[in-house]
């Protein structure tokens, strides 16, 4: 049987998503919905468009090759003479105004994004082997090794796609390279419990303690969330909680003693490799929403200030 995940990028050379120099995988699909979610590609299984507008030099080529005439050209002038053709960069300057996609007409063929040279347009979502990914993965072996880094496995949620995960994950331990897997840990209990011999570092999110808070911020039930985290402390295994700090939703003192009261009472903190570290929200994600054709519910945030986030990790001293 020939496995395969659904992806929507792998970034090499990362330096943030664990220790040393990694390769980060991003999984397909997120059962929550949180409505400051960084990276809105991952939010569904399907591929999506992405049009980043400002990469367009209006080469009009994605128009000529669509068949269901899912772009559009605005245009800029009075007239049609009134335009300059740069030769130079292949584009119609001062004629055409903007570039936008009809997304109720697209199929998501991909033939504009073929033809899209400045990479205005892209496909988030694609299928890869097991073999493939394997072999993204070791080209940057000497790397790893050098560094102490490895492969993180993020998302959305990669605990939804368990089978590919436990077999790239059994890949990549036949070759003694760090593994990490960035999850929000909603999932049944028997899917962590049959990976996590193959996973060195769990980078695991908590949003906040509170049930129903939880629930009308993400979605969903925060209470396997919790349970899973419980287990995942009790088999020793070596965790980094994550906290993204969101303003209004859970930036208080009282949220984060709750949140250490959850991990004393757990007895996260008899590892001592175990650790928790603040995610401050930044809205640099307004632009993907929009260039994925969709509204961003947390734009009207403003991101908490490094001061804000010292005394908030305070609480964890």
């Amino acid at each position: 049987m020939v496995i395969a995940g659904n992806i929507f990028n792998i970034q090499r050379y990362c330096i943030h998503d664990g220790p040393g120099i990694r390769t980060t995988v991003f999984f397909k699909g997120c059962e929550m919905k949180c409505f400051w979610c960084h990276n809105p590609e991952a939010l569904n299984n399907n591929r999506q468009l992405q049009f980043i507008s400002q990469k367009c030099n209006c080469c009009m080529k994605c128009l000529n090759i669509c068949s269901e005439n899912a772009h559009e050209f605005i245009s800029n002038a009075d007239y049609i003479n009134d335009f300059s053709y740069d030769t130079k960069n292949n584009s119609i300057n001062n004629f055409f105004k903007t570039h936008s996609i009809k997304r109720d007409l697209c199929n998501l063929c991909g033939k504009c994004v073929d033809v899209c040279f400045t990479e205005a347009l892209l496909l988030r979502g694609y299928d890869i082997s097991l073999d493939d990914l394997i072999g993204i993965i070791e080209r940057d072996f000497s790397y790893y090794l050098n560094s102490g880094g490895g492969v993180t496995f993020s998302g959305g949620e990669p605990l939804l796609q368990h089978d590919f995960l436990k077999a790239i994950l059994i890949e990549c331990k036949k070759r003694d390279i760090h593994t990490a897997i960035q999850t929000a840990g909603y999932a049944v209990w028997d899917i962590i419990n049959s990976i996590k011999k193959d996973v060195d570092l769990w980078m695991y999110d908590i949003k906040c303690m509170d049930i129903f808070k939880h629930y009308k911020a993400t979605g969903v039930n925060n209470t396997p969330i919790l349970e899973n985290l419980k287990g995942l402390i009790k088999s020793g295994s070596d965790i980094i909680v994550r906290i993204p700090i969101v303003p209004g939703f859970n930036d208080s003192e009282k949220e984060m003693e709750n949140i250490r009261a959850f991990l004393v009472n757990s007895d996260f903190y008899d590892n001592p490799s175990n650790k928790v570290k603040l995610l401050p929200f930044n809205n640099i994600s307004n632009g993907k929403y929009e260039s994925l054709g969709l509204s961003y519910k947390a734009s009207y945030i403003i991101p908490p200030s490094r001061e804000r986030i010292s005394e908030l990790e305070l609480c964890f001293t």
